[in-house]
């Protein structure tokens, strides 16, 4: 397992130290779980599903997709089959 420094706002550190006492649950532990259930809910988007493997994208791109994305349901955005594409210049 790594170190990482990470900043936070006073109030945020607080309602962690706050929460983690209520839950009896270490604030190291609490923010690694906080972290994983965000990583999982980015991981399941539509965007990050069709994305994830394109090594670069601009913003204006990456705005593009979105705004169309968020026209869809789920059901709409369910990969059923993946196919990559090498093209030589």
């Amino acid at each position: 397992m790594k170190a990482i420094s990470l900043r936070l706002d006073e109030e945020t550190l607080q309602d962690i130290k706050k929460v983690s006492s209520i839950y009896n649950i270490p604030t190291s532990d609490l923010i690694r779980k906080g972290i994983k259930m965000i990583l999982e809910a980015k991981k399941s988007e539509a965007y990050y599903r069709l994305t994830a493997d394109i090594e670069e994208t601009t913003q204006k791109e990456t705005d593009e997709i979105i705004e169309r994305l968020n026209k869809y349901n789920d059901d709409e955005l369910e990969i059923v089959e993946k196919e990559s594409v090498v093209v030589k210049l």
